[in-house]
């Protein structure tokens, strides 16, 4: 799968599912220096795109600097996982909509800051919209 670097219905799934749940994680672990860097990848890459820079490793930048707030190691290399499968379909999401990527990861990283977990579900599952209606799948 890694090596296909596409974003299967069943990578999705996946996806849906620990996303949030690494999210949480982070939320309840998170140490103030971990808040820094997760708006230091924010602050990146709004400056790309207002470049024009944008690549996919803003978008893991964030991904990455959440699946550190956790302090767990187990959830990090699965996470990393994750972003090898993803990565590809990350980068068309970000030259095709990067503002709307920008946009949920305000969203999400306000909610966890907040350590509202209703305000993160919600924000995780708009953006998940995202994923669902403006990337391609391979079967």
């Amino acid at each position: 799968m890694i090596l296909a670097r596409g974003m299967t219905r069943d990578v999705l799934e996946f996806r849906k599912m620990f996303e949030p749940a690494y999210t949480l994680q982070a939320m309840h672990n998170a140490k103030p220096h971990d808040h820094v860097l997760i708006q230091q990848t924010i602050d990146a890459m709004a400056s790309a795109i207002i470049n024009g820079e944008q690549t996919a490793r803003h978008d893991v930048a964030f991904h990455r600097a959440i699946l550190q707030a956790t302090h767990n190691p187990m959830t990090i290399r699965v996470g990393e996982t994750l972003i090898q499968l993803i990565e590809a379909a990350l980068e068309t999401s970000m030259q095709t909509l990067p503002e709307v990527a920008l946009k949920d990861h305000q969203s999400i990283y306000a909610a966890l800051r907040a350590g509202d977990e209703a305000a993160l579900r919600t924000a995780i599952e708009i953006s998940s919209e995202s994923w669902e209606t403006n990337l391609t799948y391979i079967d």
